[in-house]
Parts: C-alpha cells; structure tokens; sequence
C-alpha cells in the first residue's frame, strides 16, 4: 500500500476528467447555492434577479458566488481506498458462500480498482449536491420599478380650486 501526499494545491478540476470546467452558483442567504452557470457573472445576475420582489427595488443586498465542488472531486481524490473498500467488502460477502482462510478477492492495484468503479458511478448515477468554494459577496440593487407614491387615491377628494377668473 502506498499513501499518496495530497499536494498543497489542487485544482477544482483536478480528477475530474478532460474537459472538465469550473462551474457556478449563487445564493442570497450564504447558505443555500443554487444554479448551474458558465460564468460567476451569470451567476450573478441571477441572484440579482432573484432578489426582484422580495426586498424593496433600488435597495442594495448581499449575494453571494461560489464556485460548485463536486461529489467526484472528493471521491477521485480516493480511489486507492475506494478499490480497497470495495475488495474488502466483496471478501465479506464471498465469505458466506465460500469458505477460505485466505483474502478471496486479490486486487493488483486498488487505485485502478477504484478509478474503474467511480468511472462506472458517474456513468450511472448523478449527485444532486455540491460543495461550494471560492465564495465571494457581492452588493447586488434590487431589480423591480420602484412603487408610485400614492397613485391610485382613494376615498374623498377635495375638489379642484378654482380662479377668480372662474378656471382651474
């Protein structure tokens, strides 16, 4: 067994395969992300938009960006220990059936066990939550027509002063 030292930098898209581009979200209350966007300006924007209808319009709130980690971010980051978990458990469910003094399962290298059981995973199966990193706030005007002030009166008016002249 050989225990790889993580690196003191990884990138977002590091194990993720080729092609593999960072991805955004937004949220309004720092906790919550949502969205899936090309660009944090994207995702901006749509926080901003959110914002229409919930707060006064012209008012200046908080958002927040961030950029979406993965699941397969964490889980390629294990494979050796994936394989092995795997084969160790495979071994516990053979033992039931076959009897054996000796390991049943001999995996000649766990890394690509597991590497081959995520690539499988992801073929098969989606995850519908993400860790969020790279966060940064953001002062967003809330969209939206400010309301006339009293545009539509209603009970009694007075009536309209007229001139010496008899007009208005």
């Amino acid at each position: 067994m050989t225990d790889d030292a993580t690196p003191a930098k990884v990138r977002l898209t590091d194990g993720l395969g080729a092609g593999a581009e960072a991805r955004y979200c937004y949220s309004t209350d720092e906790e919550e992300f949502y969205g899936d966007f090309d660009t944090r300006e994207d995702a901006l924007a749509e926080a901003t938009a959110e914002l229409e209808g919930r707060d006064e319009p012209g008012e200046t709130r908080k958002v927040w960006t961030g950029v979406q980690k993965p699941a397969m971010y964490f889980l390629r980051k294990s494979t050796e220990q994936l394989g092995r978990d795997f084969a160790e458990r495979m071994d516990e469910w053979l033992a039931d059936n076959i009897a054996a003094e000796e390991e049943l399962v001999e995996v000649k290298d766990y890394a690509a066990l597991g590497a081959a059981l995520l690539d499988a995973l992801e073929q098969h199966a989606t995850f519908n939550r993400w860790a969020v990193h790279q966060v940064q706030e953001h002062d967003a005007i809330v969209p939206g027509e400010p309301e006339a002030p009293n545009a539509e009166l209603s009970g009694p008016q007075r009536p309209a002063r007229k001139d010496e002249d008899g007009t208005e």
